[in-house]
Protein backbone atom coordinates (compact mmCIF):
# COMPACT_ATOMS: atom_id res chain seq x y z
CA UNK A 1 0.00 0.00 0.00
CA UNK A 2 1.16 3.43 -0.82
CA UNK A 3 2.67 5.78 -3.69
CA UNK A 4 5.80 5.41 -5.45
CA UNK A 5 7.29 7.79 -7.58
CA UNK A 6 7.49 6.41 -10.73
CA UNK A 7 9.01 9.40 -12.96
CA UNK A 8 9.75 13.22 -13.67
CA UNK A 9 9.86 14.66 -17.24
CA UNK A 10 10.20 18.33 -17.42
CA UNK A 11 7.08 19.99 -15.47
CA UNK A 12 5.26 16.45 -15.04
CA UNK A 13 5.38 13.78 -12.36
CA UNK A 14 4.36 10.15 -12.39
CA UNK A 15 3.06 8.68 -9.06
CA UNK A 16 1.69 4.96 -8.55
CA UNK A 17 -0.47 4.77 -5.98
CA UNK A 18 -1.54 1.17 -4.60
CA UNK A 19 -4.81 1.42 -2.24
CA UNK A 20 -5.52 -1.72 -0.02
CA UNK A 21 -9.34 -2.36 -0.24
CA UNK A 22 -10.86 -3.83 3.08
CA UNK A 23 -14.03 -5.57 3.88
CA UNK A 24 -14.31 -2.98 6.80
CA UNK A 25 -15.12 0.66 5.07
CA UNK A 26 -14.07 2.57 7.52
CA UNK A 27 -10.59 0.48 7.11
CA UNK A 28 -10.67 0.95 3.36
CA UNK A 29 -10.95 4.95 3.68
CA UNK A 30 -8.34 4.48 6.18
CA UNK A 31 -6.18 2.95 3.28
CA UNK A 32 -7.23 5.55 1.18
CA UNK A 33 -6.30 8.80 3.10
CA UNK A 34 -3.09 6.94 3.80
CA UNK A 35 -1.95 6.44 0.24
CA UNK A 36 -3.42 9.99 -0.66
CA UNK A 37 -1.47 11.49 1.91
CA UNK A 38 1.59 10.10 0.59
CA UNK A 39 1.06 10.39 -3.02
CA UNK A 40 0.63 14.36 -1.68
CA UNK A 41 4.15 13.91 0.08
CA UNK A 42 5.52 12.61 -2.77
CA UNK A 43 4.31 15.55 -5.40
CA UNK A 44 5.16 18.61 -2.79
CA UNK A 45 8.28 17.53 -2.78
CA UNK A 46 8.78 16.77 -6.61
CA UNK A 47 7.24 20.41 -6.62
CA UNK A 48 9.60 22.24 -4.43
CA UNK A 49 12.65 20.84 -6.24
CA UNK A 50 11.44 21.81 -9.42
CA UNK A 51 10.70 25.42 -8.16
CA UNK A 52 13.66 25.80 -6.42
CA UNK A 53 16.37 26.81 -8.79
CA UNK A 54 18.93 28.99 -6.78
CA UNK A 55 18.18 28.75 -3.19
CA UNK A 56 16.17 31.60 -2.49
CA UNK A 57 14.05 31.84 -0.06
CA UNK A 58 9.91 30.38 -0.87
CA UNK A 59 7.27 33.05 0.71
CA UNK A 60 3.93 30.80 1.24
CA UNK A 61 1.38 32.75 3.35
CA UNK A 62 3.62 35.41 4.65
CA UNK A 63 6.23 32.08 5.91
CA UNK A 64 9.86 31.67 4.84
CA UNK A 65 10.77 28.17 3.80
CA UNK A 66 14.18 26.75 2.57
CA UNK A 67 14.76 23.96 0.73
CA UNK A 68 17.74 24.53 -1.72
CA UNK A 69 20.89 21.72 -1.30
CA UNK A 70 18.47 19.65 1.81
CA UNK A 71 18.18 15.82 1.44
CA UNK A 72 15.25 14.82 3.19
CA UNK A 73 17.68 13.28 5.95
CA UNK A 74 18.75 16.81 6.84
CA UNK A 75 15.24 17.86 7.75
CA UNK A 76 14.35 17.07 11.26
CA UNK A 77 11.28 15.50 11.50
CA UNK A 78 10.98 15.01 7.82
CA UNK A 79 7.16 13.78 6.55
CA UNK A 80 9.01 12.83 3.18
CA UNK A 81 10.64 9.99 4.80
CA UNK A 82 7.69 8.86 7.26
CA UNK A 83 4.76 10.70 5.35
CA UNK A 84 3.22 11.35 8.93
CA UNK A 85 0.20 13.11 9.92
CA UNK A 86 1.48 17.31 9.54
CA UNK A 87 1.31 18.83 6.46
CA UNK A 88 4.57 18.40 4.05
CA UNK A 89 5.24 22.27 4.39
CA UNK A 90 5.16 22.05 7.63
CA UNK A 91 8.40 20.68 8.24
CA UNK A 92 9.99 23.19 6.31
CA UNK A 93 8.98 26.17 8.09
CA UNK A 94 11.89 28.03 10.35
CA UNK A 95 14.06 26.93 7.48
Amino acid sequence: MGAQLLSIEGSQVRIEVTIDLSRSMLTSEENIQQSLNETGCIATEAALKYLDTDGSQINIAGEVMRTFMRTAESLPNSLWGSCGTSSCLSTLRGW
